[in-house]
């Protein structure tokens, strides 16, 4: 059983980098309340020394940046920032903003400082645009305009800086719907994953199982690396890409609509599965049920992710094998 309760549906991380996208004509579930969100969604820059991520200031979604053990906070200028991916110079910004939720969505690039912004066109409407290798080109994930948000087919291309189109990606005809996309760091394959519905469950929500894919960014040499019970999303890409973090979802009790029944008894951890081999070892915490997901790894080989398990919901640095968990925001 799947329910998007923190990644994308919620008030705050309406303005974390959606680095999980749903291809899926299905609506968002409900969202719990369970515990409250203070930071979530880090992303961190390629050399590792600073973490972007949404903090929560006063009931609003402002995104921050700080240093990567957590001092010199500080919110970035732009507040109308829905999206915000790094570019490999880990100075500049690929973002999407908006000037609040009626208008539409564009596609930027920006210092970290905010300075020097400028558009990219993008035909349709801009959900989420990630820098490819070197940072030359991306990869923008688009609605068609006018489009309900619910049912549209996205489009993947490959474009130029100039907004020109470089390839259309088609994924694979899968047996279910696909979604939670991501470029490998070096640009040249795309991590995704398929669910498969569990149509014996009253939720309209719920999965079965979910399968994780690889396919070069062309198009070609599909390969499936893991299958696992429930649902993962949040894909992340270790920087030698031999490795793909995710966040793995647990089933809970839930209603017909798939609202949980206990939402401060929500289970979710990471797992970190080899590319090559499709091991995968899950860094479990078994005394307690608590929320740890959306993991970005860094180049020193730690994983930032976003967490319940002090109660409310802050961003922690841990060793790849989930030991020494450190809290960087309170």
């Amino acid at each position: 059983m799947k329910m998007k309760r923190i990644v994308l549906n919620t008030a705050l991380l309406a303005a974390v980098i959606p680095t999980a996208l749903a291809v899926d004509s299905n609506a968002q579930a409900p969202s719990p309340k369970g515990p409250p969100r203070h930071a979530a969604g880090p992303r961190v820059s390629p050399d590792g020394k600073q973490i972007l991520f949404a903090m929560d200031s006063g009931g609003q979604p402002q995104r921050y940046v700080m240093n990567a053990d957590g001092t010199n906070q500080r919110r970035l200028p732009d507040a109308t920032l829905v999206s915000t991916n790094w570019f490999p110079d880990g100075k500049r910004l690929l973002t999407i903003q908006r000037a609040d939720r009626s208008s539409p969505p564009h596609l930027m690039i920006m210092n970290v400082d905010g300075t020097e912004s400028h558009e990219i066109p993008v035909e349709g409407v801009a959900v989420s645009g990630m820098p490819l290798g070197d940072g030359s080109s991306i990869l923008v994930i688009a609605s068609q305009s006018g489009a309900d948000p619910r049912t549209a087919v996205l489009i993947l291309r490959v474009m130029h800086l100039d907004g020109s189109v470089v390839r259309t990606i088609t994924l694979p005809t899968l047996p279910g719907p696909v979604r939670a996309m991501m470029p490998s760091r070096d640009g040249q394959r795309l991590a995704f994953v398929a669910l498969i519905r569990d149509t014996t469950d009253v939720s309209p929500y719920a999965t079965k199982s979910s399968t994780l894919y690889t396919m070069n960014i062309e198009g070609s040499d599909l390969k499936t690396v893991a299958t696992f019970t429930g649902t993962v999303e949040q894909p992340s890409w270790s920087h030698d890409d031999r490795k793909i973090a995710l966040q793995h979802d647990h089933p809970y009790a839930h209603d017909a609509t798939g609202k949980p029944l206990d939402p401060d008894n929500l289970d979710s951890d990471i797992v970190v599965v080899d590319v090559a081999s499709g091991a995968v070892r899950d860094l479990k915490h078994p005394d307690r049920k608590y929320l740890d997901e959306t993991p970005d790894w860094s180049p020193d080989g730690r994983l930032y992710i976003q967490s319940t398990r002090d109660g409310a919901m802050d961003i922690y640095r841990i060793k790849a094998d989930g030991s020494k968990p450190q809290r960087l925001t309170k």
